[in-house]
Formats: C-alpha cells, sequence, structure tokens
C-alpha cells in the first residue's frame, strides 16, 4: 500500500506510485443521509492543483455552498423523480402535478434524462429552449415553451437545494425564456362563432345522442368551462332563478381519477345567468327527465360508460369526460359543419366560452358583469381578450350575425 506523505498544505498528500507521484486532497464532509462524518479524498497530477481544490472545498464548506462531488453523477432523471415525489406530497393539485410530468416526458427528458446532472450547462438549456419544436416540427408557443420550462428548472432548483449540484444552470444569464412570439409565428387565437354556428355544432351533436345537443348549446349560452361543466350536480342548477352556480370543477387525471376541487379563485366561484329563454326551456325538460333528478348532488351532465356491460352507453352514473366528448363527438361534428377542424389551430370546445362571452357584449351587458359572470380574474382581462378580437373584421362580422339572430 502506497504511503501517504504529508506536503507543507494541511490536507494535501504526496503518494509515490510505480508510474510516478500523485497528489491527493483529503477532507471531511457530513453524509447528509446519515448525517455522520466522513473522509473524502480526490487525486490529481501536481501539488498546486489538488492544492487549489482543498481550498476551493474549504471555501465552499466555509459558505454553506458545498456539494459532494459525486453527488452531481446521477442522472436529470433520477432528480426529476426525486422532485415529482416531493412536488406530490406538498398541496399542487393532482392534475398540475400530472401536466408537470407530462411536460418532463414530452420535452425535458429526451433532451437531459440520460445525461449526468454535473454535466449539463447553461449553454445547453439555451439550446434546448431555442431547438423546442411542435411535433409538426414548428416552434412552440411561448406559454407552451413556459410550461415546459417550468419542471426542468424546478428540477435544477431541487437539486441545487439539495446540494446535489454547486450551480444551477438554469440561473445562467443568457438563459432567456421567451416572451415574445417567435419571428413569423401568429399567436393561436380563439374562434368566435356565431349563434347560427353553434345551432349547427349543436344539431350534428345531437345525431350522436340529443344530451350532446344540449350540451353544447348549454356550453355556448352560460360560458362556462370544461371543467366546471363536469363538476356540475343537479343542485348547481337554479333554473327557477335562471342561474347556474359553479362550485366545484371536475377532471379525470391520467393514473389518478376523477379530481373534483373548488374552482381556481374566488371569482371563478359564482352564478351565472342563462340568458336564453329556449336554452332555459330545454334544461328544464332535460331535468325533468333525469334519472336521478331527485338526488342533488347527482352529476347533472351524464357521460359514457368505458367498461363492462354499459361500454359506449350513455347514464347519469357516468361523468362527462370532456377528451372522450371532443375526440368522439365534437371534433367530428366540427368537421362536419365546415368549421376548421385542425387539432391545433381549429375551433375548440373552449371556443364556445369565447362565443358566448362576445354575444354577451353584443347583447349590450357591461364588461363587469360579462367579466364577473365568465369568472375572470379582473375586468381587464376580459377587456384584453375581447377588446383585441373586436378589432377583427371576421369578429365584427359574426356579431352583425348574432344580432340579426337576436332580432336586435
Amino acid at each position: 500500500m502506497s504511503t501517504r506523505i504529508p506536503t507543507r498544505t494541511p490536507g494535501v498528500y504526496k503518494i509515490h506510485r510505480g508510474k510516478g507521484t500523485v497528489y491527493v486532497a483529503r477532507w471531511r464532509e457530513v453524509d447528509p443521509t446519515t448525517g455522520k462524518a466522513r473522509v473524502r479524498d480526490k487525486t490529481f497530477l501536481s501539488e498546486t492543483a489538488a492544492r487549489q481544490y482543498r481550498a476551493r472545498v474549504e471555501h465552499t464548506q466555509a459558505t454553506g455552498t458545498y456539494v459532494d462531488p459525486q453527488a452531481g453523477k446521477v442522472t436529470f432523471a433520477d432528480v426529476a423523480d426525486q422532485w415529482l415525489a416531493t412536488a406530490s406530497t406538498s398541496d399542487i393539485r393532482p392534475q398540475t402535478l400530472e401536466k408537470y410530468r407530462r411536460n418532463l416526458a414530452n420535452y425535458a427528458l429526451p433532451a437531459f434524462g440520460r445525461r449526468r446532472l454535473d454535466s449539463i450547462t447553461s449553454r445547453d438549456v439555451e439550446l434546448w429552449l431555442r431547438g423546442l419544436r411542435t411535433t409538426h416540427g414548428q416552434p412552440l408557443m411561448p406559454a407552451t415553451v413556459r410550461r415546459a420550462y417550468f419542471p426542468l428548472q424546478a428540477t435544477f432548483r431541487y437539486a441545487r437545494q439539495h446540494n446535489v449540484i454547486a450551480i444551477n444552470p438554469c440561473e445562467g444569464q443568457t438563459v432567456k425564456v421567451p416572451k415574445a412570439l417567435p419571428t413569423g409565428r401568429e399567436e393561436v387565437e380563439g374562434h368566435f362563432l356565431s349563434l347560427t354556428q353553434v345551432a349547427a355544432l349543436a344539431s350534428k351533436c345531437a345525431e350522436t345522442d340529443p344530451v350532446d345537443g344540449l350540451l353544447v348549446r348549454f356550453a355556448g349560452g352560460v360560458g362556462l368551462r370544461a371543467s366546471e361543466i363536469a363538476g356540475l350536480r343537479v343542485r348547481d342548477l337554479r333554473l327557477a332563478r335562471r342561474e347556474v352556480h359553479v362550485e366545484r370543477t371536475a377532471k379525470n387525471v391520467p393514473g389518478t381519477g376523477w379530481v373534483f376541487e373548488e374552482p381556481k379563485s374566488k371569482k371563478s366561484r359564482r352564478r351565472v345567468p342563462i340568458l336564453d329563454d329556449e336554452l332555459l326551456h330545454d334544461l328544464g325538460l332535460y331535468l325533468a327527465g333525469h334519472p336521478r333528478r331527485d338526488e342533488l348532488d347527482a352529476p347533472f351532465w351524464p357521460g359514457r360508460g368505458r367498461t363492462g356491460p354499459d361500454y359506449g352507453q350513455t347514464g347519469a352514473d357516468h361523468l362527462w369526460n370532456q377528451q372522450a366528448f371532443y375526440r368522439n363527438v365534437y371534433r367530428p361534428a366540427v368537421a362536419a359543419v365546415g368549421l376548421p377542424a385542425d387539432p391545433h389551430t381549429g375551433v375548440r370546445f373552449h371556443d364556445l366560452r369565447h362565443t358566448c362571452g362576445s354575444q354577451w357584449l353584443a347583447d349590450g351587458h357591461e364588461m363587469f358583469s360579462v367579466s364577473r359572470w365568465l369568472g375572470h380574474s379582473s375586468v381587464a382581462f376580459t377587456a384584453d381578450v375581447y377588446g383585441h378580437v373586436a378589432k377583427e373584421p371576421d369578429y365584427t362580422a359574426a356579431i352583425e350575425r348574432t344580432r340579426l339572430a337576436r332580432g336586435l
């Protein structure tokens, strides 16, 4: 066994080996898992390199920035799993956690998953951000880039907080998350439909099931979000008062199942008027025939059975699933009536909400009231969304068609 010969620098030793002399920097550290002290060392070819490294270790230990040299050898995927496991025990919503997992799987893990954490630099992160593309090869929208970037940033922040790495590459000055749209790329905006177009969509969806047609008219008439529609119970429809009470949301989270929560903000918890007399009448008929109308907590809108003998059958025991409805009923209807049906830029189910807001404004309702009925965070947000599209010729034409359809 080679003998360590102390040098003039404490913690640095010289060792003679058959092929020459090497120098070892030795120091003590605390094992983060056991809390016990342990000895670590690192070998260098020159005394100067060993002395400089030993000095850096002393400095980081004194300033509380010390990182175990072996810790950064874990892969990005391993640390991302640790961060997700920690996040799952916090108050993060299950559907939000599922989005983090999906964004990691789609964007960060293909690029960094197998790489050692300490090998990833700010330059790597910068190039990754610039190269993010859709499956069609188009640059991602800025909002999508930010969603892809967040779990990556959170993973590195977690690693730095737990002394797995010495430097967080996401904190480099060259790493800039885009705020402006990429050159030559226009923002995808919502489609604002006319009453005639909503009626055509509802009629086409009703060919699958009359309730599907009524649901489309309902979405276009009260402006609820899809998760709010799924969360409606029999008790939430106050037809005698022409109101819908938004008290909870329901989402089907992959790997978790149905998750019921309160609306995402205080303003999302609201009362929405039913202003269309024909819609109000048809909702009354639907509720009168609802098989669970006497159960106040029964789901108001039905879904379809997905297993067993009732597979594909509509029934009040099943919850309405937005994804299945869009894929099997709504999107085929959009294409059938001649509206844009591209999954990325075509008419979405959420556009029924946009349409409802625009028609309320066309009917002369104040921006403040429309903002409150839509559950927006502020009137300024409502004005920003609808004030922008109000300048477009297509929007103006749609409003004129709406006014004519309503006899205004």
